[in-house]
């Protein structure tokens, strides 16, 4: 049964004005853009076949009678030809034709230069039987056969009866070997080169296959290296062998296509022996129907069936680099690779490129003869109907490279028909026409647009594949091929066969873009197509690398297939290179959490590690190792966030260990581009070892033991002592509360903490962490805020802490004010008592403070704030102890004794206080204290009175002084000088204050040099004063616009300097009298605390 064949136009067919167009040809052949034609008189012409058209360029004498067979050899520029001279003897000539000086010198001698071989000689004569001549003998040229040719047909012959023992014959690409098939079945192949060799080797063979007619001999372009046998290593010499491609011991051979009759045979040929081999299926063929492609395949048109076999596996020895070695001979390589069945019987093949055109018998007609131009392996009729029709009367067929050159001869006129009848007996026959048309192959992309129309792509995939020559192999696909495949894909999905549409998408890598492909399936929701085209797209058979968007949708696709297999080999892969958070992202939400484990660990996303660790895989202690690895800024970024406190949750103890190291001393890698040499207090810096326990006190929020052991290791390790005690104070605060709240929890909402208790710490009693909270108020005094403290202190009943603090505060008002519960009467007697001893403590205390000068700064704050002096602190006392209804003598008593010891009050406040406190007094309580003032008061009084008289008696003395030195004469009897202590010498100096000096020791004879600077001093005192006097309106203005205490000081500063009068002298009897008035009247002026009770001198201020 025929085979479907699909009708294209693939040629363009054109009329040529030639000059072999009335030219007797017996053969022809092209190469080079020229046409070389023999004619029976033994000339060839060569004819210019390019569009320009020269005509004839060369033409010389070949040989004296006809020119049978042709061949031209481009690699090596030469013409071979095979003509009989007119000697009988002088029968199938072989002459090598170079056309080598053309080229070297721009002229052909005529004739050429000739190498010349015979086939025949007396030892080996030409056989007796003689066949008429084809349209052509050669792989390029052939005719149809002279047997059983139709009526219509019989015009195609020579105009010429020209009879040859030649049936077939080719010669070697490198015209090292030449095979000659003769009508008796005898095959002559020629060793060495037959253009520069004359004595060469030749041998002659017989099949031992067949035993039919041969009808075709051809070689193929491949060279095979074969072992030679012993027995004929003589023969080698006749090769001329490449040393780089053949070893010793190895012969070059070649692989010969011989055609029967009965079957087709190939040989393999060297100078050493040659051997024959079947090839299969057997079929047999008449001369003109078989051809050589130029890749080295036979074609095969049975003569018994409308089969076509194309014979030899056409990558054999292709594309061979050069210093590779030849292949070993495989005849098993050699057989028929595709068959198939072309209607009609053919006349005529002819290989041109990937095509073959077939001159046949039409089946409608069979006295016509079409000539068809097929495609064997895609199944196509590459020629038009019309142009089956235009080419008719096909005498020869020139296939070159480029073009196909068909001669139809032109059938005579009826007169010349006539003519020649008339004539009859002289033989003589009409002259030649031929109609030469040229079939020129159009451009692919017009092929291709053909069979798109079609909807033939993988025909076009096939003939772009084609189109890409030896020379590109190796490099990217042409745009044709690339082309073809998306159309082709496109052509798929439409008829949603999506399986084969991503082979093509496949293929098309890199002239499709992924983006077109992937939304053409995501559009049909094939989940299993687009996951092979992204695989594909990673693939390193592409050397493209795959975008990261890519990437992750083909991890969603394993996760839509549920391919965790593939999904773990691709993320493994180390030349993907995914989005790491997309890609986490993807496969955690799909389950696949090792998978995410491992690309946060491979992409170094830490975040992302330890969430999977704690909220996928339950794994907290790996998670927690994993943080100790990690350099300070992550580890600091991961542990402020829900991973602490998850870790916290889970592991107490081990984490708040973690959390210490990482606020005293990180052990892992310290933080990135820090700067160790500036200190950390500096703004905008972090201590390039340490982070700051600030950011972590949320973490611990629902955790107080473990926030105590945290923040208690951190003030510890003494890290904060350097920083900046305002910036660490809600460290200290918050410990400080720590301590002293009475039930500390492990976890403040139940069920946080892990129930291991080996991961807990232990819960310190109360009273321990009480102790503890004195002795952190004791030690870190400063570092906290001090109210703040005290808030705490007292929102936990932490009587000790409030003392403490109370105390170093000066708040005595609320001291003694939080101490009153403890002296009403329904407190146990033994609490009273501890409350009064601790009171008079604080009393004695603060007054022994106030002698020393204490804490300056703390007692200038708390005197402003509102704080009591000691004597108000001791009223106080005194008020308190007075107005219980139990109140005891004795601690009155014992008040009252060390306000007398200290001075503290006077008698008059403190008699005033009792009175006022409690009416019912006994007099006992303060009989002692009022007797021991009165004592001391008594005993002043006598002091102040020696005192007095002994002022007054000092003051008479330099007044008697004064009048006699100015009443009486002064005796200098001073004899040694008070300066060096020499004796005196004239000229000296005498003083009235009883200094001597000589002349020499002195610097000012007007100053006496030991009470010269006591002089001066009182001198500048009193120039100092002296301006003051003068500015006593601008006092009171000053001292309206100062402060409270610097004008009480500016008051003192200017009543000494007596603004407001002249001072009188103390000492003077006047002054006198008045201090003892003052004395006297101590009463009258002062209160009993020793306030002015008449401040009318400064009511200004």
């Amino acid at each position: 049964m025929s085979a479907v064949w699909r009708s294209f136009k693939f040629f363009n067919a054109e009329l040529l004005k030639s000059p072999l167009c009335h030219m007797e040809l017996t053969c022809c052949c092209s190469g080079q853009d020229l046409v070389f034609a023999g004619d029976s008189d033994g000339m060839v012409r060569v004819v210019d076949r390019s569009k320009s058209n020269e005509g004839v360029k060369y033409e010389f004498r070949a040989y004296r009678g006809p020119v049978l067979c042709m061949k031209y050899v481009r690699s090596r520029n030469v013409l071979v030809t095979i003509g009989d001279d007119d000697n009988e003897q002088d029968v199938c000539i072989v002459r090598v034709w170079s056309f080598a000086p053309l080229v070297t010198a721009g002229v052909l001698p005529n004739p050429p230069p000739c190498n010349e071989h015979r086939l025949f000689s007396a030892r080996y004569p030409p056989p007796k039987e003689r066949v008429p001549l084809g349209a052509g003998l050669n792989l390029e040229l052939t005719a149809p056969s002279s047997s059983k040719i139709p009526e219509s047909a019989a015009e195609c012959s020579s105009a010429v009866s020209v009879s040859t023992f030649v049936v077939s014959f080719d010669v070697s690409d490198d015209l090292r070997c030449a095979a000659v098939a003769l009508v008796g079945g005898e095959i002559v192949l020629i060793h060495d080169d037959l253009e520069r060799r004359r004595a060469v080797n030749v041998q002659r063979l017989h099949s031992s296959v067949s035993k039919g007619l041969i009808a075709f001999v051809g070689f193929t372009p491949h060279i095979f290296a074969s072992q030679a046998t012993p027995g004929k290593k003589k023969h080698q010499p006749l090769l001329s062998l490449s040393s780089s491609t053949v070893k010793d011991g190895d012969v070059v051979s070649r692989a010969m296509y011989t055609v029967f009759s009965d079957c087709v045979t190939v040989w393999h040929v060297s100078a050493v022996e040659s051997k024959e081999y079947r090839c299969e299926p057997t079929l047999g063929a008449t001369p003109g129907c078989c051809c050589m492609t130029a890749e080295g395949q036979l074609i095969v048109a049975s003569a018994a069936s409308d089969q076509m076999a194309v014979y030899g596996n056409e990558a054999v020895g292709s594309h061979r680099q050069p210093q590779q070695p030849s292949p070993q001979f495989d005849w098993s390589q050699f057989g028929a690779v595709h068959v198939v069945e072309v209607p009609g019987r053919k006349q005529l093949v002819v290989a041109h490129r990937s095509y073959v055109l077939v001159l046949a018998q039409c089946e409608a007609w069979s006295e016509k003869l079409t000539l068809q131009c097929y495609d064997l392996y895609n199944r196509l009729r590459c020629l038009s109907r019309s142009q089956e029709g235009y080419c008719t009367n096909v005498a020869w067929v020139v296939a070159g490279a480029s073009d196909i050159l068909i001669f139809c001869r032109e059938p005579p006129r009826r007169k010349e028909t006539s003519g020649s009848a008339a004539d009859g007996g002289n033989g003589s026959k009409p002259p030649v026409s031929y109609q030469v048309v040229r079939l020129e192959e159009i451009a692919l992309q017009e092929r291709l647009q053909q069979l798109f129309q079609k909807e033939c792509y993988e025909i076009a995939q096939c003939i772009a594949c084609r189109s890409q020559t030896a020379e590109d192999e190796g490099r990217p696909k042409n745009k044709q091929l690339l082309e073809i495949k998306k159309h082709y894909g496109d052509y798929l999905v439409s008829k949603r066969d999506y399986a084969g549409a991503v082979k093509q998408y496949v293929d098309a890598i890199g002239h499709v873009e992924p983006s077109y492909v992937i939304r053409v399936f995501v559009d049909a929701q094939q989940v299993v197509p687009l996951t092979q085209y992204l695989e594909e797209l990673h693939s390193t058979r592409h050397n493209r690398p795959a975008h990261r968007s890519h990437t992750t949708l083909l991890l969603c696709c394993y996760v839509h297939l549920h391919d965790g297999a593939k999904l773990s080999d691709f993320i493994h892969r180390n030349d993907v290179h995914l989005d790491p958070r997309t890609a986490i992202d993807v496969c955690t939400d799909a389950g696949y959490y090792e998978a995410a484990l491992y690309l946060a660990e491979k992409y170094a996303q830490p975040h992302d590690y330890v969430t999977m660790q704690l909220d996928y895989l339950h794994n907290p202690t790996r998670a927690l190792e994993f943080v100790q690895t990690l350099c300070l800024d992550d580890a600091e970024e991961i542990l402020r966030e829900q991973q602490g406190k998850r870790i916290i949750s889970a592991l107490p103890q081990r984490g708040t260990e973690v959390f210490i190291k990482l606020c005293v001393r990180w052990c892992g890698p310290a933080r990135r581009l820090s700067d160790g040499s500036q200190p950390s207090k500096e703004p905008g810096l972090k201590h390039p070892n340490r982070s700051d326990a600030k950011q972590f006190l949320h973490v611990f929020a629902d955790f107080p033991v473990c926030l105590l052991h945290f923040l208690r290791s951190v003030v510890e390790s003494g890290v904060l002592d350097g920083e900046d005690p305002g910036k660490e104070v809600v460290l200290y605060n918050t410990l400080l509360e720590l301590y002293i709240t009475r039930e500390l929890k492990h976890d403040i909402r139940e069920g946080a903490v892990a129930s291991d208790p080996a991961e807990m710490f232990a819960v310190e009693p109360y009273e321990q962490r009480r102790q503890q909270a004195l002795a952190f108020l004791a030690e870190f005094s400063g570092r906290y805020d001090a109210y703040h403290a005290l808030l705490l202190a007292q929102q936990h009943n932490f009587e000790e802490g409030v003392f403490l603090l109370l105390r170093r505060q000066r708040h005595s008002t609320e001291l003694l004010q939080y101490h009153a519960k403890g002296l009403e009467d329904s407190v146990p007697s033994m609490i009273r008592q501890a409350v009064k001893d601790r009171l008079i403590d604080f009393c004695l205390s603060s007054a022994s403070d106030g002698e020393t000068g204490g804490d300056a700064a703390t007692g200038a704050e708390g005197d402003s704030k509102g704080g009591k002096s000691a004597r108000e602190l001791w009223m106080s006392l005194l008020s308190m102890l007075a107005c219980g209804s139990e109140s005891d003598s004795g601690d009155i008593g014992r008040v009252l004794s060390h306000i007398a010891a200290q001075d503290a009050l006077s008698p008059l406040s403190v008699l005033t206080t009792l009175s006022s406190s409690n009416a019912d007094l006994q007099l006992h309580t303060f009989r002692d204290y009022v007797l021991g003032m009165m004592q001391r008061e008594e005993a002043r009084r006598e002091s102040i009175e020696c005192r007095t008289d002994a002022r007054l008696k000092e003051l008479q003395d330099l007044h008697d002084e004064l009048d006699t030195m100015q009443t009486e004469a002064i005796i200098l009897q001073a004899y040694n000088c008070s300066h060096c202590g020499a004796a005196l010498d004239l000229p000296a100096v005498y003083f009235a204050c009883h200094h001597s000096f000589h002349r020499r020791c002195l610097s000012d004879v007007t100053k006496c040099n030991l009470c010269s600077g006591a002089i001066a001093r009182a001198r500048d005192i009193n120039q100092w004063q002296q301006p003051q006097r003068r500015v006593k309106g601008d006092f009171f203005q000053y001292l309206n616009s100062v402060k409270y205490e610097e004008g009480f000081e500016m008051v003192v500063e200017q009543f000494g300097s007596g603004i407001f009068g002249p001072r009188e002298d103390p000492y003077s009897p006047s002054g006198v009298a008045a201090s003892a008035v003052a004395l006297a009247c101590d009463d009258s002026v002062y209160d009993e605390s020793g306030e002015l009770l008449k401040p009318e001198a400064v009511e200004r201020w």
